[in-house]
């Protein structure tokens, strides 16, 4: 069935009745970060490997799967702590000796950190200084009765990268991360939030820290509470050991909280020590790379050659899901991360800010090329950093890079798009009064809104969710209303800003929209068969005929390419709505067919048949 409209034409009219769907409830891998004498909180080893070996970009050429053969590297982070970054370094081919100097240990006694976390009113802020902090505080949350959000009800702030990814993984997303990971950076940021004078700020930490921080926000007139949660204890022995192993020339590197220091066939050693104003400046804030000792250029090129892959029946501990860093995104990963739990598969949370995430100045459509949202993270499972990409599937495009494959497909929420309006008196786009402005940056979008509502202002309107929401809220730029996804707002629990759910025949949705996409490695059985569960067949082959039409179409996830997939009006099967609307709106083409379970992507090419028919091609500039 396929039909041609003109703007004010209604597009249902002619088409079967839809029943309603069901729906479903639906952070990263960095080292640790802490203050500089937070011994045990920091490993600056691991960061500086991992930010040189999985986050560099890959040169062009053969991969290296095992860069650091035939060397040994004495690791020295306390034993519980190692093991990621041990397991880093035998993947790149590297023997480790494991020399722990320290050990994290939580302190007996954490009443007064329940009493404050259960305060009332609770904190302004909750500073947190490492990761050791993290885990020791949402560690005991359980047993307290406690949850993520009960430390939520305070701000948080998290000195680096590594902690506030730590947080993610706990489920707190951090409200302040500083550009500098110190200290003195945090009484900065948070000083640049307003005025801290009379604000409480609970700070949760090591028994033995510097205290610049607390005495630098209390110099701005802030209450400050430090609780003691954890120590660092020195390991038994004398390191006898591995100093025999140094000086006979069999230890190529030793890790430390401060560097990557090389110990055979030359290398400098640092002129300072570890205690000092120099010792805490000295390797930090470089950006990504080795730092620490000035290293020989063979090592850091061996250090820099890249991260390898897992082999595919060597897929130890965790799975690693890489994900935006999005609230939204993270969400959805961390419902992965439950998913797989709840079937004896752990994993872990590995943020990768993709091009789409940085470039936020224009809408995507004038952006060059594809997988705005997905490609950073495709490499990273390509190159082996990741073990599983959790993708929006509306977001991954239809053709996936040689070698990798999407695993599974969950149950997929409600794919209806949803209007959120300043004034809570408006409940639909016929309720916009002329020349209201609506905010979008969705070609598909604006394309359906000019064909519904030509006398309507489209806005550009780009970010997370939550901040599209607000900027509707407060009418920032003027705006009136916005169109979203649904399934974006009630996962984050925003369901009460829909002013109206639009009927897809409407507005029609975004193929894959409301699904989630979790592709892996097409030669990891492991990881495969780990996400076997989560697949839920009736979305599975919603999504195929979905992404079969764009396919079809050759259209990409910024084409104003729209599916859906509705009952239909007899016999119970299910049917594909496809549609094509002019960038201006003027005309709009729609088709459906049925589909065939057993081959729902026959589906996608019949009804872009049907559209091609109608000019579907012509008004997609091809």
């Amino acid at each position: 069935m396929g039909f041609r409209e003109r703007r004010g034409e209604r597009a249902g009219e002619s088409q079967p009745e839809v029943g309603a769907f069901g729906r479903f409830a639906l952070r990263g891998r960095r080292p640790p970060h802490g203050e500089a004498d937070e011994r045990g909180a920091q490993g600056a080893e691991h960061c500086r490997l991992h930010q040189s070996m999985s986050h560099a970009s890959r040169p062009p050429g053969p991969a290296r799967p095992h860069p650091l053969a035939g060397r040994r590297i004495a690791v020295t982070r306390a034993r519980e702590q190692a093991n990621q970054l041990v397991r880093e370094l035998e993947a790149l081919g590297a023997e480790v000796v494991a020399a722990p100097t320290i050990r994290i240990a939580r302190l007996a006694d954490l009443a007064a950190l329940r009493a404050a976390l259960t305060r009332v009113p609770p904190y302004d802020w909750i500073v947190f200084t490492s990761q050791n902090a993290v885990h020791v505080v949402c560690d005991r949350l359980p047993e307290w009765e406690l949850a993520p959000r009960d430390v939520a009800r305070a701000a948080v702030a998290a000195i680096g990268p590594a902690t506030a990814e730590a947080l993610v993984r706990r489920g707190l997303v951090p409200d302040l991360v500083p550009d500098r990971f110190v200290a003195e950076a945090v009484v900065t940021s948070l000083a640049a939030q307003g005025d801290v004078r009379g604000k409480t700020i609970l700070l949760p930490r090591a028994r033995e820290a510097r205290d610049e921080l607390p005495d630098g926000l209390r110099a701005l007139g802030a209450v400050v509470d430090v609780i003691p949660v954890y120590e660092t204890i020195r390991e038994t022995g004398n390191g006898s050991g591995l100093a025999a192993e140094i000086l006979a020339g069999r230890i190529d590197l030793v890790t430390s909280g401060r560097g990557v220091w090389p110990v055979r066939g030359g290398g400098d050693w640092p002129s300072h020590g570890r205690d000092g104003a120099r010792a805490r400046d000295h390797g930090r804030h470089r950006g990504p790379g080795v730092h620490g000792a000035r290293t020989r250029g063979s090592d850091r090129a061996v250090l820099r050659a890249g991260s390898g892959t897992r082999d595919a029946e060597y897929v130890t501990g965790p799975l690693r899901l890489g994900t935006r860093g999005s609230r939204l995104a993270v969400w959805q990963a961390e419902w992965v991360q439950a998913a797989l739990a709840r079937s004896g598969v752990p994993a872990e949370l590995v943020i990768i800010k993709t091009r789409g995430d940085a470039e936020v100045d224009r809408p995507l459509h004038e952006l060059e090329g594809k997988g705005f949202f997905t490609k950073e993270i495709e490499e990273a499972l390509h190159d082996g950093r990741i073990d599983v990409a959790v993708h929006s599937l509306k977001d991954l495009p239809t053709a996936l890079p040689p070698g990798l494959v999407l695993a599974a497909v969950p149950e997929r929420a409600d794919p209806a798009e949803v209007l959120v309006t300043r004034d809570a008196g408006v409940t639909s786009i016929a309720g916009l009064a002329a020349g209201a402005r609506l905010g979008t940056s969705s070609l598909r979008r604006v394309a359906q809104i000019r064909h519904l509502r030509a006398d309507l202002e489209i806005v550009p309107l780009r970010g997370n969710v939550p901040t599209r929401v607000q900027k509707v809220k407060e009418g920032r730029d003027g705006l009136d209303a916005a169109l979203l996804a649904g399934a974006g707002l009630e996962r984050l629990d925003l369901g009460g800003q829909i002013a109206a759910r639009l009927d897809p025949l409407d507005v029609m949705p975004a193929p894959g929209q409301g699904a989630l996409g979790l592709e892996v490695r097409a030669d990891d059985r492991k990881a495969r068969d780990a996400l076997a569960p989560l697949e839920d067949p009736p979305s599975a082959r919603q999504v195929a005929a979905e992404r079969s039409l764009l396919s079809s179409l050759d259209g990409g996830c910024q084409a104003p390419v729209a599916a859906w997939v509705g009952r239909r009006d007899v016999g119970g099967g299910m049917r594909l709505f496809g549609r094509v609307t002019a960038a201006d709106g003027s005309v709009q083409v729609t088709a459906s067919a049925d589909i065939d379970e057993s081959d729902p992507a026959a589906a996608g090419v019949a009804v872009a048949g049907l559209l091609k028919a109608q000019g579907a091609s012509r008004l997609l500039g091809r």
